[in-house]
């Protein structure tokens, strides 16, 4: 989402709000009070892909890009549905944004850049899953293992 709004020096806590804690970091338990501020932010369209522009792509049937179903194999088969519809975008693949971790935590980048390595670095790469998490988990990766063109879309 902070991509969206073309902030460019954004991070995210590999392991999360679990393993800072474990590690005995120290956490508030108060709340912060809000600070309103003027922002001016750009759009970057470039990193959301909307059904329209997908729907497009796939007409075109060239095989520069790539899509992912991060969502579990049950939902991508369509044997369950978290989301109003089951099965999955036509020619997309379904890597399990869980695969992206061990031990709650990001794998090395070693074993990523394996587990997408079947994927070229020219290709156009859309990430989706139901709510936005698990692709943007897999966005991440596929951003720090330097492919260019990533984007994601929301389904609900």
């Amino acid at each position: 989402m902070l991509h969206y709004f073309s902030h460019r020096d954004v991070y995210i806590l590999d392991g999360g709000y679990n393993y800072w804690s474990k590690l005995n970091y120290p956490l508030e338990k108060k709340t912060n009070s809000n600070v309103v501020s003027e922002v001016e932010y750009k759009i970057n369209k470039e990193v959301l892909a909307d059904a329209g522009y997908i729907k497009k792509r796939l007409e075109k049937k060239t095989n520069d890009m790539v899509i992912i179903d991060c969502r579990s194999e049950m939902e991508y088969s369509g044997t369950i549905a978290r989301a109003s519809k089951k099965g999955h975008i036509p020619q997309a693949i379904n890597i399990d944004w869980i695969n992206n971790l061990a031990e709650e935590k990001f794998k090395d980048l070693e074993k990523l850049d394996q587990l997408y390595s079947f994927i070229t670095k020219d290709k156009e790469v859309i990430t989706y899953c139901h709510g936005g998490y698990r692709a943007a988990n897999t966005y991440l990766i596929l951003k720090k293992l330097g492919y260019f063109s990533v984007s994601g879309i929301f389904l609900s």
